[in-house]
């Protein structure tokens, strides 16, 4: 009844290469009554509905509260309008697996794989029953809806992570009884400050480092499983970003913060080093910011490392040296004030304790700058085809050691910021024309990378795909 062709453009761009082209963020929106349902089914019936007014009511309350009010309790404008409308089409093809896979080829995509919208919400809920029941909750819908259309569209469970336990026991429910291939977890969880006299005030754990958990069991159960760490988390609600009335202002930049937040914890507190098998993959915020956090990591490992931090030890200073200089140039308002000169007031360092000399870098495992240009080798970065700073991920000349980041082409299908979701090849394809990409390095986007991250941690991940052979020879030449 339906019929999907391809446009022109879509034709001539598929022409042009010789390669499949993976999207590696896409997103389903969810029907809430089916997971209701299912809530019902696994739970009791006041969880499962104060699951579903929890994920229907957020909106109704918040614009029933006053901003006053809102922001005397932490509450942030979070989305609105976030889905297709207008283009019916599109809204019912975010809803319906099957539509989707039938529509793949009219946008020139090969392989997909799709993310949770509503689910992502599981990251923020603080009650722990309602939490979990809604994490399995919606696992258990993805596993029924996308079964029969995974040759081309692969879903991911949603994992929460406000405990290593919790975070481990749906893993392990996820891969071995629900057959899910890939995970969305978040590395930054909001955590309630017990007795702040503010209802929404919380504080960000950015669970790699500082975490009140041990999450590395939850990094080998990842490692057993085959799966890789993948992270969604939110940068909204924290920092700056907590306008109560302004949803825009609140987005702008916050998936690079909450990335870069919990890229920064992998990396200092050691387990990026300590499980060298994985791979790590961070969505939605581009590349920029891991440009900048790589050259930031150099800079502060070289010059406040192991090997160069005692430069600043205030017992090196030549105290003669420094009195001699003093006397020589010290301004006429200063005669005869040696005392304080002399006094040696520590400043910006400790004073003499008896403790060891710190080494900020020790938790992280780091020994040379050409060990974080290797981790950073195993960090693959979503971006959409609306990013004109894509390119910054192969300037050789910018990114250390020779080495191109790692990002992965992510349409974002579902959400807002995709009009028409047919547009999305032909998008990055300009991209690649006006911002000079050459060959190689959109392959690397669109297909290369997202194979290499995936089989990294699967080496069967595509096998019964309809890319397959091409996975296969890529795992064999690569």
């Amino acid at each position: 009844m339906f019929s999907f062709p391809q446009s022109s453009e879509v034709r001539a761009i598929r022409r042009a290469i010789s390669h499949p082209i993976v999207d590696g963020d896409s997103h389903v929106l969810e029907l809430l009554p089916f997971i209701h349902e299912i809530a019902q089914e696994l739970s009791d019936t006041d969880t499962a509905d104060a699951m579903l007014r929890l994920l229907c009511d957020r909106s109704t309350r918040l614009n029933s509260v006053s901003l006053a009010d809102r922001r005397s309790a932490g509450i942030w404008r979070g989305s609105w309008w976030g889905v297709p409308a207008e283009n019916t089409l599109d809204r019912a093809t975010t809803t319906l697996p099957r539509l989707l896979h039938n529509r793949l080829e009219q946008f020139g995509i090969d392989f997909q794989l799709i993310y949770p919208t509503l689910g992502l919400l599981v990251f923020l809920v603080q009650d722990q029953d309602i939490r979990n029941l809604m994490a399995r909750s919606f696992n258990t819908y993805y596993a029924r809806m996308f079964d029969g259309v995974r040759d081309r569209i692969e879903p991911a469970a949603v994992i929460p992570m406000h405990t290593p336990a919790e975070a481990i026991n749906e893993l392990r429910y996820a891969v071995e009884t629900l057959s899910f291939r890939t995970v969305v977890m978040t590395g930054v969880v909001p955590r309630q400050i017990i007795g702040s006299g503010v209802p929404g005030a919380t504080w960000t754990d950015t669970v790699a480092y500082g975490s009140d958990y041990d999450y590395d069991p939850v990094w080998v159960e990842c490692e057993r499983l085959g799966v890789v760490p993948t992270f969604h988390g939110t940068g909204m609600g924290w920092g700056s970003r907590t306008s109560p009335k302004n949803y825009v202002y609140n987005h702008l930049g916050n998936f690079a913060a909450a990335n870069e937040a919990c890229c920064r914890a992998i990396v200092m507190g050691g387990a990026a080093r300590r499980f060298p098998q994985l791979s790590w993959c961070f969505l939605e915020g581009g590349v920029s910011w891991a440009a900048q956090l790589q050259a930031d990591l150099i800079e502060h490992f070289e010059k406040r490392g192991p090997e160069s931090i005692s430069q600043y030890d205030p017992g090196r200073v030549d105290w003669p040296l420094m009195a001699n200089l003093y006397k020589e140039y010290r301004s006429p308002h200063m005669a005869d004030r040696d005392d304080i000169f002399t006094s040696r007031t520590p400043y910006l360092a400790d004073p003499a304790d008896g403790r060891p000399l710190l080494n900020d870098f020790a938790e992280s495992g780091l020994t040379s700058r050409d060990d974080i240009t290797d981790l950073f080798k195993r960090f693959y970065f979503g971006c959409e085809p609306d990013d004109r700073l894509i390119p910054l991920s192969f300037d050789r000349q910018i990114n250390p050691g020779d080495s191109p980041l790692r990002p992965v082409f992510a349409s974002d299908i579902g959400h807002w910021d995709v009009s028409d979701a047919r547009q999305v090849l032909p998008e990055i394809w300009r991209l690649r024309r006006e911002c000079g990409i050459g060959d190689t390095d959109f392959k690397a986007l669109t297909f290369t990378n997202i194979v290499e991250c995936l089989t990294r941690a699967n080496s069967s991940f595509f096998e019964r795909t309809t890319i397959a052979n091409e996975a296969r020879l890529l795992s064999r030449h690569g």
